[in-house]
């Protein structure tokens, strides 16, 4: 069976890969960025972006 992205576990499947980026720290509950009705029907689970952590980090090369 394929699925075009995410599932909310109705039996159909939905397609996630157009989500539009949320700012950081920014929060909220169910879809899209949580399952709705799962594991039992009426659960709403909530979510919570992080902060943006970068490796593209300048160090003076020579420190003396």
């Amino acid at each position: 069976m394929e699925s075009d992205g995410n599932s909310d576990n109705g039996g159909g499947s939905k397609n996630f890969s157009n989500l539009a980026p949320v700012a950081p720290e920014e929060a909220g509950e169910g879809l899209p960025y949580a399952p709705e009705n799962f594991p039992n029907p009426g659960d709403i689970w909530r979510w919570k972006a992080g902060k943006r952590i970068s490796n593209n980090v300048s160090l003076p090369l020579n420190a003396t």
